[in-house]
């Protein structure tokens, strides 16, 4: 068994297990979340198999990552310290803005792996294209994050996570992640 599959094992097995509480703690946008996250899984999974011919274009480092953000998303939803919520939480940041952090973060990361084979070498070596390119892809996926919250919140009559102002504090925290992510791709490359 590879290392990759003892991690996806990893993200299955605790999907499984949240999404049980999910059910029994009634919370069913949590469990709604599970299924979006194991879709997301699959997906990748099947794109890396499909078009990069099993290559593994997410590097086990960015599979851990997404491992570690799912299991801390799914915590934060399901443990309370002294009856509040671990999402609603401060450590310095908010519980959620570390979140959106490391989920900007990782997307970017995922995101070069797939295109980068179809940029040129001219793209890649500026710093401004390559920021503003995978900053706003990542601000696009983050929409869609925030799309699926209210969906959420419109069909299963979830409490959601916030209002108007967490909206954007999201995206700006996105940003925070996205351009860290390209830092990292650009002085790595």
């Amino acid at each position: 068994m590879e290392k990759r599959d003892v991690v996806e094992l990893f993200i299955i097995v605790y999907l499984i297990f949240f999404a049980y509480i999910s059910l029994l703690q009634q919370n069913y946008e949590f469990f709604f979340y599970c299924v979006i996250f194991l879709s997301i899984i699959i997906i990748i999974k099947i794109y890396d198999y499909k078009y990069n011919n099993a290559k593994k274009s997410i590097s086990i480092l960015v599979l851990i990552g997404l491992a570690f953000l799912g299991l801390a998303h799914f915590l934060g939803g399901s443990i309370y310290i002294n009856g509040i919520r671990l999402y609603d939480q401060y450590f310095i940041l908010g519980y959620d803005n570390y979140i959106h952090i490391l989920g900007a973060f990782l997307i970017t990361l995922i995101s070069y792996g797939y295109f980068s084979p179809y940029l040129n070498k001219q793209f890649i070596e500026s710093p401004l294209r390559l920021a503003f390119l995978f900053v706003v892809f990542t601000l696009g996926i983050g929409a869609i994050v925030e799309i699926i919250e209210f969906l959420g919140v419109i069909f299963l009559h979830a409490q959601g996570v916030g209002d108007y102002t967490n909206n954007a504090i999201d995206q700006l925290f996105n940003i925070v992640g996205s351009i860290l992510a390209t830092l990292i791709i650009y002085f790595k490359k």
